[in-house]
């Protein structure tokens, strides 16, 4: 049940014409004859839409006309497995006439793996393989089997197999390799790969776009703007090539240059839904607040959006709106995500934030206390909180709810030293001020996150003030008047 690189074959007027005949069919309570082909693709399709029922459906009704036919009770087999029902998926392959074709044995594997019986597969592939004579491409086939159960134990055990048998610098044999690289995250190895089957074929656009790719997980960004303006020298339309180059200006954080890049992918590129999501993510950082909306409207937008999904938009949207003031629009977007999953912890804590806005502390609290009960992960949602009290100006507040967290999370708060500062600054701590003025000076070397929308110069009043004294310490530090470790009062906290 791959659905990879099936998008395209989902837009190709033969399949609607299928889907729109088979939907109707459905609709009336009708019986009509499809082609097995033709119904496996169908089944494909809902699977990639998340529509597990219907596509299930699909292949119920294909075997009804197909009873036969050996590549659906195969997809029925690997559905069962991808569904965790293990002993009726072998029952079925028990029935299988022919137990010794490959795709029974590929599905028994299969079980193998979801039941951690790895070791067991070896009796099923290798007198496979030795029937076979070590054939190339079903020697890929076992490679991919591991691959995609995501076992480098016994996909390496395959690839090594593979290498004594064939050449290593075969082009197959280099692809199934550079799979396994980029797969259990051997990035050096991969790039090295890549480069060898450009050796072989250097106008072969899907290489340079893995390389970029590898590059990119790899850290050297300078490489992969090299290896994608390849890409794109040899199809400068490609909407894949356009998206990672996006990738790579994302990578050199540059948000505004990436968003130009992703724009220029989203015509034709494969999936919006994601391509939306990374947008909204740049316009976040670029501080586009009316942008990233819009996005996130378009997303909302998307038939294949789960409830989790649309909570998790409508949670950013009332962010959004929370930062152009429009608070009615926030309340509005917050309760609709919470229409759809009422246990996502950020919703409660947006709806916190936007009480304290409403100048209503009691309630703020109530649902802050409802956000650490839903928290899956505690201490994102408590610095979510922490940020609910900054943004919206509680700073005694903040402060004191930083000073628990800081108790519970010694060494991971000191991102939030200067905002902290900025609370000290605001009521008059001088103390605090000090100290954590220092420990941000010391530690960060800078002034804001750039990962946070906490920034002092934006929001705050009197913030030029505060940003000259914080510059005044930095100096006193550089200088020697001010030694950082008399305010570092936790011994475990390193240095630089």
């Amino acid at each position: 049940m791959n659905t990879d690189d099936l998008s395209h074959s989902f837009q190709t007027p033969e399949f609607l014409e299928t889907l729109a005949n088979y939907e109707e069919m459905v609709r009336q309570h009708r019986t009509c004859y499809f082609e097995s082909n033709d119904l496996i693709l169908l089944a494909e399709y809902y699977a990639a839409q998340q529509k597990i029922k219907e596509s299930d459906d699909v292949i119920k009704y294909a075997l009804t006309i197909h009873p036969d036919n050996l590549e659906l009770q195969i997809y029925q087999c690997n559905s069962l497995i991808a569904s965790g029902k293990l002993d009726e998926a072998e029952q079925l392959l028990n029935k299988l006439p022919d137990q010794q074709d490959e795709e029974v044995i590929y599905a028994r594997v299969n079980i193998c793996l979801e039941r951690g019986q790895e070791e067991k597969t070896d009796s099923l592939l290798i007198p496979l393989m030795e029937s076979e004579d070590y054939e190339l491409d079903m020697m890929v086939d076992i490679i991919n089997l591991f691959l995609d159960a995501n076992n480098e134990t016994y996909a390496r055990k395959w690839l090594d197999l593979l290498f004594e048998h064939y050449d290593k610098s075969e082009p197959l044999v280099l692809e199934i390799a550079s799979d396994f690289y980029m797969t259990f995250r051997h990035f050096p190895e991969a790039i090295n790969t890549y480069n060898q089957l450009l050796d072989i074929d250097p106008y072969q656009q899907g290489y340079w776009l893995n390389l970029t790719r590898a590059y990119l997980a790899n850290g050297q960004t300078e490489q992969a703007f090299n290896a994608i303006d390849f890409a794109l020298a040899i199809d400068e339309s490609n909407s894949k090539a356009l998206e990672l180059k996006g990738y790579c200006y994302l990578q050199s954080l540059n948000a505004e240059e990436a968003l130009k890049y992703f724009e220029r992918a989203l015509p034709n590129c494969e999936d919006p839904v994601s391509l939306y999501q990374i947008m909204e993510k740049c316009c976040d950082t670029l501080g586009n607040d009316e942008q990233s909306i819009v996005y996130l409207n378009k997303m909302l937008e998307d038939p294949t959006c789960s409830d989790f999904e649309k909570a998790v938009c409508y949670q950013k949207l009332a962010n959004h709106y929370l930062l152009l003031s429009e608070y009615d629009n926030c309340l509005k977007c917050t309760l609709k995500g919470l229409e759809y999953d009422n246990g996502f912890a950020p919703l409660y804590v947006m709806l916190g934030e936007y009480y304290l806005f409403e100048d209503n502390q009691h309630a703020a609290e109530q649902e802050f206390a409802h956000a650490e009960a839903y928290a899956t992960d505690k201490k994102e949602i408590e610095e979510q909180i922490f940020r609910a009290y900054f943004r919206a100006c509680y700073f005694q507040e903040a402060l004191n709810y930083f000073q628990q967290l800081e108790e519970k999370y010694p060494l991971k708060m000191d991102r939030y030293y200067f905002c902290v500062a900025y609370c000290c600054y605001a009521i008059h701590d001088e103390t605090n001020l000090m100290k954590y003025l220092v420990r941000g000076n010391t530690l960060l070397q800078q002034f804001q996150d750039g990962h946070e929308r906490l920034q002092i110069p934006d929001m705050m009043p009197e913030a030029e003030d505060f940003m000259k004294l914080a510059n005044e310490i930095l100096c006193r530090i550089e200088e020697g008047s001010i030694h950082p470790e008399d305010y570092f009062d936790l011994p475990e906290q390193p240095l630089p």
